[in-house]
């Protein structure tokens, strides 16, 4: 709406209303001058009026929460990423061949390892899942605050400015 065409039809216009108002042969035009000229004028100053309204809205109330749900979601996936390192650089424990005990007693030293070795990373993957769901839903607000941001209230705004526009006019 800023382009040398668009800033052209609108001093033709101005230039057409004036001849209407100035030329007494030209009268007759002057209603549809004006109403042409009021519709440039609306649509050159519709878009201005929308993103300063989408600006401000965003400053006021949505940038702070983009702002929080990035820092939360950045830490979150920074935690995800050292716990499965811990998760995958976990040793492997080692079973030493001792003195050759019983089958039951062997049996039950290796299911007691087994255990034991299966409660720790098990642990760490409860919380590492648990670390991606909270990860998911910062990521998902951050995406439905972009969506707001971008065509939510820049929309609203316009449907705001026509009303308003329809009013006056």
């Amino acid at each position: 709406m800023s382009s040398k065409l668009f800033n052209f039809l609108l001093v033709i216009s101005a230039g057409a209303l004036l001849s209407t108002l100035w030329v007494q042969s030209l009268a007759s035009y002057k209603a549809k001058a004006t109403q042409i000229f009021k519709v440039l004028l609306i649509v050159r100053f519709s878009v201005i009026v929308s993103v300063s309204l989408s600006l401000g809205a965003d400053y006021l109330f949505i940038d702070k929460s983009i702002k929080e749900n990035e820092s939360q979601a950045t830490e979150l996936s920074m935690s995800i990423s050292q716990q499965m390192e811990v998760l995958t650089s976990l040793p492997e424990e080692v079973v030493t061949g001792e003195e050759d005990r019983g089958f039951m007693s062997e049996m039950s030293k290796k299911w007691n390892t087994v255990k034991s070795t299966v409660s720790g990373p098990k642990d760490m993957i409860i919380t590492v899942m648990e670390s991606i769901d909270n990860a998911m839903i910062k990521f998902i607000n951050l995406m439905m605050l972009f969506v707001l941001k971008t065509i939510i209230l820049p929309l609203l705004f316009l449907m705001a400015f026509k009303k308003f526009v329809i009013e006056v006019f």
